[in-house]
């Protein structure tokens, strides 16, 4: 199905394709022909493949997305914030002697260590979308356009689809950055720097979205000097706080 949906989105003149999260759900480049067949798709198009799928290195599991072009790596990002009790058990040591018949199934992926840019593409995967930090520390490091690429086929048809893809369109407007957002299940949406739906595919839908984007190095006043102004709100919010207390003693 990826594949005749890249074809169909590179003779619409996608210069980068992104796929969702863990759409190949085998480890990429160690099992064949598999790979062969995301390798060949790569070399037949003249486009930018963003592609995720699990990884291992060095003896340890990341929750990776990949970016191919000409049938090469050119680089790739392992996710940074890990779901807890989903991709890992926090305190394993101490909670997997006493519930270990609880906590089976559960991940035991590895988290790197910071977020960087994919040449200029700034990935986001699942909800790391909702760290405003993560997107800032991208975009001062070079990142001219925002990737999401997520797996909500967790939740079916609720409405934590539709909450995920509001909270991911406030990171463009934090960074004005174009985000391209590719989601198994849905909502996958393209989304301007002013938070706004251009276009989507929604929950339980098959398609392609394409668009033209325009890259950006600009630095808002978010990315520049990060929270400050909710900082400047919160000691304001106290000191009126301890105003009225006082007024009233």
């Amino acid at each position: 199905m990826y594949s005749r949906l890249t074809d169909e989105a590179v003779s619409a003149g996608a210069e980068v394709v992104v796929w969702p999260e863990t759409a190949c759900n085998f480890f990429l480049f160690r099992r064949w022909p598999e790979s062969r067949r995301i390798i060949d798709l790569s070399l037949r198009h003249d486009a930018r493949l963003v592609v995720g799928s699990p990884a291992y290195d060095e003896g340890r599991y990341f929750n990776r997305v990949w970016m191919l072009a000409g049938g090469e790596v050119e680089g790739y990002y392992d996710k940074v914030h890990l779901v807890p009790f989903g991709e890992y058990l926090p305190l394993a040591g101490l909670i997997q002697p006493f519930f270990g018949s609880l906590t089976q199934g559960v991940g035991d992926f590895s988290r790197a260590r910071e977020p960087f840019p994919v040449d200029d593409i700034g990935v986001l995967i699942c909800f790391e979308s909702i760290f405003p930090g993560m997107t800032r520390e991208l975009c001062t490091k070079g990142a001219t356009f925002l990737v999401n690429a997520s797996n909500d086929a967790w939740f079916r048809t609720w409405s934590t689809p539709r909450q995920h893809l509001i909270m991911a369109a406030f990171r463009t407007i934090e960074s004005r950055r174009w985000l391209l957002r590719s989601v198994n299940h849905g909502i996958s949406a393209l989304v301007n720097p002013f938070g706004e739906v251009i276009s989507r595919i929604g929950l339980l839908e098959e398609g392609v979205i394409t668009g033209e984007i325009t890259r950006t190095t600009f630095q808002s006043f978010y990315v520049r000097y990060g929270p400050v102004l909710a900082w400047i709100w919160a000691c304001a919010s106290i000191i009126a706080a301890l105003t009225t207390i006082r007024r009233r003693c």
